[in-house]
């Protein structure tokens, strides 16, 4: 390898020079690797954010709903009469769904409890219902 260097004889090249031109080489690398992390990480951070919006929505909806609805990819609803989760997409349109449980209009029939649910944790569970259907549908337990 041939490195000009100022004020030397072509081909002329101490260890320091190559120290020099090693370590820019390095610097360099490492600028690019962090740069690199830094973009994956900001692309990554929607995609963590909705999975915590995901999993905030399954707690709320095993804490608040699943005493009466199957909440997960499988199993029968504790009251027979409770539609399963899996399966509201069958119901209702997910923006109809948090719209009525924003404006306190029970959804269901009468014996369905009242909700105080927050706009967050009604986006949460809206974000598990959508969740739970794509997962159904990627495993073809759903059209």
């Amino acid at each position: 390898m041939r490195i000009k260097a100022p004020g030397l004889a072509p081909g002329f090249v101490t260890a320091m020079h190559v120290r020099l031109f090693s370590d820019k080489h390095l610097f360099a690398a490492a600028c690019a690797l962090a740069l690199a992390a830094c973009a994956q990480t900001q692309a990554e951070a929607p995609h963590a954010a909705a999975r915590d919006q995901v999993v905030s929505g399954q707690a709320i909806a095993q804490s608040e709903c699943g005493s009466c609805h199957a909440v997960g990819e499988a199993g029968a609803s504790p009251l027979p009469d409770a539609p399963a989760f899996r399966h509201l997409r069958a119901r209702y349109r997910f923006d109809v769904l948090a719209e009525e449980l924003r404006a306190g209009i029970h959804v269901g029939d009468a014996r369905m409890p009242a909700f105080d649910l927050s706009v967050q944790e009604i986006d949460a569970l809206i974000a598990y219902l959508g969740a739970l259907e794509a997962e159904g549908a990627q495993n073809g337990l759903r059209p």
